[in-house]
């Protein structure tokens, strides 16, 4: 899940490329000749932003969370069987069917808040990729505006630059703004 966030930012940026390459014929069509262009790693904006690593944090935290959560419901159940095995013999049949039902409901319903929980927790991860890919957005836009209209921009991923010279290189820009505006994000995982 974690690098689905990078394919979507690096999806974006190429989105951008298309938009900008289209701009720069337009502008050289009318005499128009001044291209800046600029490289950003979008891996390592993501992958170091304060923002992802506060998601991360809590995520982790979390899974962690439920997983002893689990393994605490799983002995209780598994004492809860072998008690009620134990009393097989002692119990009337039809007793011993409805508590064994009573458990396997008991052991569906964890099943089911896992899965639930595990579902928040994608929601969550979707909801906050969508929160800093709208910034960094932002942050590109802003980016662009600080040259005048003359200018035509171009902005490639790094990875996709086959080289590319350092002054070129915007990745430290971007992800000091982005640290500046959203150094965390809250979550809700009752959502």
């Amino acid at each position: 899940m974690r690098y689905s966030w990078y394919v979507a930012f690096t999806q974006f940026f190429f989105i951008l490329l298309t938009i900008f390459s289209t701009e720069y014929l337009v502008f050289a069509e009318q005499g128009h000749r001044n291209m800046l262009i600029f490289v950003i790693d979008s891996r390592a904006v993501l992958e170091k932003s304060e923002a992802f690593k506060d998601i991360t944090n809590k995520i982790e935290k979390r899974r962690s969370e439920l997983k002893e959560l689990s393994v605490k419901n799983q002995h209780e159940l598994k004492i809860s069987y072998e008690q009620l095995g134990q009393k097989r013999g002692k119990i009337s049949k039809q007793e011993y069917e409805k508590r064994n039902l009573e458990l396997s409901k008991k052991a569906k319903a964890f099943h089911e808040n896992a899965y639930k929980e595990k579902a928040r927790i994608d929601n969550v991860l979707i909801e906050s990729g969508l929160i800093i890919e709208r910034e960094l957005s932002n942050i590109v836009r802003q980016f662009v505006s600080v040259f005048d209209d003359e200018n035509v921009i171009l902005i490639l991923d790094k990875s996709a630059a086959i080289f590319s010279s350092e002054k070129l290189d915007i990745t430290e820009t971007v992800l000091n703004e982005l640290n500046k505006k959203i150094p965390t994000i809250s979550i809700d995982f009752n959502k």
